[in-house]
């Protein structure tokens, strides 16, 4: 959330129920100049008064916005370039908290931490799993405990569908508020026209074999095969299984599957390669309707970027495990 001296709000902390008392701090530390660190534990109750009454705990990091910092950010988002940010949560001992490092594939690109210090935060930080997109790691300088938070700004997702099918329209309509560009890939102009997809960012009428060449898939792209014609889809998972894509799904029965394995054994793909395509595609959600398709589609490319299993939960189940 941002917060500025003017009293003015941009984006949310909690949904709700804490902000009015962030705020109330955002205020003071505009004045200031000093970062400040909330907590709020439901177990309080100044957790109740401003609405934490569904348990848990939030710690908010309210710290002056640099403008260096702010202008180099932005610079990197605009490009459309990932990069990960650690700032100074708490440290055991008296002293200043909210500087700020941040990193992207290049190196430090800002830092107002010191020299021994950013190094430590760094090597800390590379043993944090990839598929942690935020979190926090203790530090321990000069036997003073430091907490630092991060979190991972990934460059934009891109989503690939092989074929202009209904199924492609529903999902790309339901990728683009999650921040996936959208790409549709389609020989057959009928199917792949912009009356369909007004949505989609770039439709092309070229074979995907030909159309994959100048598209740049990356560690944030999905490519899902959805027109059920080996010809088309083919050729596509070829390509795609070998790339850097994060997920590869193939639309049809297990019959579709058993043949899509033998074709693509014949031109030479590895089981190991075939082992990266989700097929049948989707989370077995149970629907049938092209809309619940790709709903299903949809969950299981997120489960996949976040390294989750996509299992359900029992209340009851949960609460006797915990």
């Amino acid at each position: 959330m941002a917060y500025t001296a003017d009293g003015d709000m941009a984006g949310s902390v909690s949904g709700g129920c804490v902000e009015g008392a962030v705020a109330q701090t955002a205020f003071e530390v505009v004045k200031s100049g000093k970062a400040a660190l909330l907590s709020f534990t439901a177990t309080y109750q100044a957790a109740w008064d401003v609405g934490l009454s569904c348990g848990g705990q939030i710690e908010v990091l309210v710290q002056p916005l640099e403008l260096t910092r702010y202008t180099r950010e932005r610079n990197a988002l605009l490009k459309g370039k990932g990069y990960s940010r650690f700032m100074l949560a708490t440290r055991s001992k008296e002293g200043p908290i909210g500087d700020t490092l941040l990193v992207d594939d290049e190196g430090i690109f800002f830092s107002s931490l010191g020299e021994g210090l950013t190094t430590h935060a760094i090597e800390a930080f590379s043993q944090v799993p990839l598929t942690e997109v935020c979190g926090s790691f203790d530090l321990e300088e000069d036997g003073e405990t430091l907490t630092f938070s991060f979190s991972r700004q990934r460059t934009r997702p891109q989503l690939i569908c092989i074929g202009g099918t209904h199924v492609s329209v529903f999902l790309t309509q339901i990728a683009r508020p999650l921040g996936y560009a959208t790409t549709i890939i389609d020989p057959r102009g009928i199917f792949a026209s912009e009356k369909r997809f007004p949505h989609a960012d770039i439709l092309t009428h070229e074979w995907p074999q030909e159309a994959l060449q100048h598209l740049t898939i990356t560690s944030e792209t999905a490519v899902c095969a959805l027109t059920h014609d080996p010809k088309i889809d083919v050729p596509a998972l070829e390509i795609v299984v070998r790339s850097p894509a994060f997920y590869v799904g193939s639309l049809g029965r297990s019959s579709t599957q058993t043949q899509r394995c033998q074709q693509l054994g014949k031109l030479g793909v590895s089981d190991e390669l075939i082992g990266r395509i989700y097929g049948p595609i989707g989370l077995d959600l149970g629907g049938k309707l092209p809309e619940e398709i790709a709903l299903a589609i949809m969950a299981e490319i997120t489960a996949v970027r976040y390294g989750r299993s996509a299992t359900s939960s029992r209340m009851l189940d949960f609460a006797k495990s915990h």
